[in-house]
């Protein structure tokens, strides 16, 4: 079976939707995705399977050959983009710590000034 590009996947479905007339779509869901069927009037059937890990086979009345759309994302890119992003979480958790770190000096202090102003009033 031969892996195409999205372009590919989506002219081999114009080649069958443009100019078959009126078409009508059958989707019905699998346990693992879904599965479409395209009718058309003139032109046949375009067929659609789509696994759960965004793996598309198709073929067509008119091009009976299975051929895969492969819509996941690269490995590399994946663990690139899951690297970079527990990166910036580390460092937004860094900056909360050093505003909380902070916020619980800045409050500590006041508490102190307020606990005199109330002692000097007679309050305890």
């Amino acid at each position: 079976m031969t892996t195409v590009t999205k372009d590919e996947y989506l002219a081999a479905l114009d080649s069958v939707l443009n100019g078959g007339g009126v078409y009508t779509v059958k989707t019905t869901h699998l346990e693992r995705g879904w599965s479409k069927r395209y009718q058309t009037e003139n032109n046949g059937c375009f067929y659609v399977v789509m696994t759960d890990n965004g793996l598309f086979e198709f073929w067509s009345d008119k091009d009976a050959e299975s051929r895969f759309y492969d819509e996941r994302m690269p490995k590399e890119l994946e663990i690139r983009l899951r690297d970079e992003a527990i990166a910036i979480y580390e460092d937004i958790i860094e900056g909360l710590k050093e505003s909380i770190d902070a916020f619980a000096y800045v409050y500590g202090k006041r508490k102190k000034e307020l606990a005199n102003v109330l002692e000097e009033l007679g309050y305890e």
